[in-house]
């Protein structure tokens, strides 16, 4: 559970970027540059997006992601208060 902790954050954000914007999972593929799969992937929380798909999702989803890597090696998403 929390080795996904991370991927599950990423997902909640996704998802409730389509709900406001009224996008289908294929048309946020479209404007990620991904297939409609990917975009399911994402969605579904159980596999951590790389580098360069956070990058992308910072560019349309317009906002940023602050991520902390401890020592231990977990992995998490911080909100902008920190």
């Amino acid at each position: 559970m929390e080795r996904t902790a991370f991927a599950r954050a990423v997902a909640l954000r996704v998802v409730c970027f389509r709900a406001v914007h009224g996008h289908s999972q294929a048309a946020l593929g479209r404007l990620l540059g991904m297939a409609q799969s990917g975009v399911a992937r994402l969605e579904a929380g159980e596999h951590l997006p790389t580098l360069e798909t956070m990058r992308r999702l910072a560019r349309v989803l317009g906002t940023s992601f602050l991520l902390e890597v401890d020592p231990e090696g977990g992995l998490q998403l911080l909100d902008r208060a920190g």
